[in-house]
């Protein structure tokens, strides 16, 4: 019997509780480079990749949370004010374990994501195509992930996004 006090406690009475914290929506991204005659990347593209749950399940998007953590900005004083400036963002993404692809394979830092807020979600808003360059598309860049204490129960993504 498990209980609160076993190893691995049972948590299971919070499961209800963390998926509804689950208010935004991913899709995952590859990318798919292709290289000219001297070894040069003359092409990228993203393509959208399916999830598969634990339970077997496919889904085209996860429920994840999004938390904004610190930022930082590349160009700052004392660099001209005409110099293009950019920022680094760094987010914290809660969700479900999954796999992507076809076959299913894990979830790996060679991925992407591209998040929809519960706002955009209710507004009826898609996701933009990110092999467009007037979409503006903005894909999460993967740069760790984390099952704490191995228990299966959800991924802590660590991301970045890079904006000018």
């Amino acid at each position: 019997m498990s209980s609160l006090f076993s190893i691995p406690p049972d948590i299971s009475f919070a499961d209800a509780v963390f998926d509804g914290m689950m208010t935004s929506r991913a899709a995952v991204y590859r990318k798919d480079q292709t290289l000219d005659a001297y070894g040069n990347i003359s092409n990228v593209v993203y393509t959208r990749l399916a999830c598969t749950l634990q339970d077997g399940s496919v889904v085209d998007q996860m429920p994840c949370l999004v938390r904004n953590l610190k930022g930082e900005e590349l160009n700052t004083p004392p660099a001209p004010a005409s110099q293009t400036s950019y920022g680094i963002q760094e987010f914290l993404i809660f969700c479900r374990l999954f796999q992507v692809d076809s076959p299913a394979v894990p979830l790996s830092i060679r991925h992407f994501m591209q998040i929809l807020t519960r706002t955009q979600i209710a507004q009826g808003v898609d996701y933009s195509d990110p092999n467009d360059p007037n979409a503006h598309a903005v894909l999460y860049n993967l740069t760790n992930i984390s099952n704490p204490a191995l228990f299966d129960h959800h991924y802590e993504l660590a991301a970045t996004v890079l904006t000018p």
